[in-house]
Formats: C-alpha cells, sequence, structure tokens
C-alpha cells in the first residue's frame, strides 16, 4: 500500500464497502486524528503506534549556500512512536543479507545439481532439502 487511494481499496475490499462508501469512512478516520493532533492531542492506535504534538525549539542554523546565520524559528511537529507489534511485523521482514544467504544456498544447490547431471549419476543421489 503506497498512498491513501491503495488504503481505501484495500478497506472496501475487506468490508464489501464500495469504494465511495470506504473512502467516506478513511476520510473520517483521517479527519478525526488531524482534529486531534491540532488540538496537541495524542491519538493512540493499540498495536500500531503514538501519534503526537512536539514542539521544535528555535535554533539557529546556516545558509549553506551563504554561510550566514539564519535563526530557525519555533515549529510544531508530529511525532509518531510505533508500537510494540508494528515493531516486532516490521523486525521480521528479512533483510538483504538473509535474503543474500537463501541466494548463496539456491546457488551452491544448483551447482551440486548440476554436477550430478554432468557427472550422470542423478539416479543415484537424491539431494534433500
Amino acid at each position: 500500500m503506497a498512498n491513501k487511494k491503495d488504503i481505501v481499496k484495500a478497506v472496501a475490499e475487506a468490508n464489501d464497502w464500495t469504494q465511495k462508501e470506504a473512502a467516506k469512512k478513511v476520510e473520517a478516520v483521517v479527519s478525526t486524528i488531524k482534529k486531534a493532533l491540532v488540538n496537541k492531542e495524542e491519538v493512540k492506535i493499540v498495536g500500531f503506534g503514538t501519534l503526537s504534538v512536539v514542539k521544535r525549539a528555535k535554533k539557529v542554523g546556516r545558509n549553506p549556500k551563504t554561510g550566514d546565520v539564519v535563526e530557525i524559528p519555533e515549529t510544531n511537529r508530529v511525532k509518531f512512536k510505533v508500537g510494540k507489534p508494528l515493531a516486532d511485523a516490521v523486525a521480521e521482514i528479512p533483510t538483504e543479507d538473509d535474503l543474500d544467504e537463501v541466494m548463496d544456498e539456491i546457488e551452491e544447490t544448483e551447482e551440486i545439481e548440476e554436477a550430478v547431471a554432468d557427472a550422470g549419476i542423478e539416479e543415484h543421489v537424491e539431494i534433500l532439502d
């Protein structure tokens, strides 16, 4: 899922709703979260995470082109703290290293199978997974 349209489609399919019905419900959820954050209320979605408003203090920075010192004003930002179930689910996604290991094992298996076939001894060798 990459965007709101994809979420609406998934919600519609999961609930046997039209996309128009699902869009209203998704928009209601988004609007409710937005209103809470604008009122500086914390939004907790159990199993997903917590959204809150944090104040970023004013600070001094530099203009990268000119090197001039500039004052960066105080701002409000949305902070997201991931919930444990979501964090755990994301942690289970295979890393590139995991995939590299699997590919190495596949290549080794293919090389062994090729060597067995080249030797003409397939009927005498059983390659186990």
